[in-house]
């Protein structure tokens, strides 16, 4: 949560309102206007949907742009550290990691609207984020929809396939 922590350290200089900024302007970047679409759910949160067939690649570059713009909103310090610590909401001392990136991938096949609906979309698509916010630093939880179908939509149980170590082909 870009509120917590640098939000405490760096907010006379109004860096989160500059991270969510940037990271907007960015996500922009990195889409196709063609192809995708990027939304702002709110708060840190946002949306796409990548239908490029290098959506992968993307995410990436996602990730090597962010990291360019939080290296030029940290102290030296904090960066050379790896992070920082601050008081957190109970006005205990605590180390909070520089920022990253949490990434949950829904990736659907061309059917996938006459299977599930936006809802069901959209539940699966927080549960591959939440999963991802578990993982220290820059972090991609992929899930297919026909793989969650096959083992039951209902359960979720499926563990997360790794974006880097996916045998599954590119799906837009």
């Amino acid at each position: 949560c870009l509120s917590r922590g640098l939000g405490d350290v760096y907010k006379r200089q109004g860096k989160g309102d500059e991270v969510l900024l940037g990271l907007a302007h960015i996500l922009k970047d990195c889409c196709d206007p063609d192809l995708d679409f990027v939304g702002h759910i709110g708060g840190d949160d946002f949306m796409l949907v990548l239908r490029c067939q290098d959506w992968q690649e993307r995410l990436q570059s996602l990730n090597r742009s962010f990291q360019a713009l939080c290296r030029q909103l940290y102290k030296p310090e904090h960066i050379n550290a790896g992070g920082f610590n601050a008081p957190d909401r109970d006005g205990e001392w605590r180390w909070y990691d520089l920022l990253s990136l949490s990434v949950g991938v829904l990736a659907l096949s061309d059917d996938a609207d006459d299977i599930v609906n936006a809802s069901q979309l959209a539940e699966l698509a927080s549960h591959n984020k939440h999963e991802a916010k578990k993982i220290r630093g820059f972090s991609v939880v992929c899930h297919y929809l026909d793989d969650l179908l096959d083992s039951s939509l209902v359960a979720l149980s499926a563990e997360p396939t790794s974006l880097q170590n996916s045998d599954r082909p590119n799906q837009g």
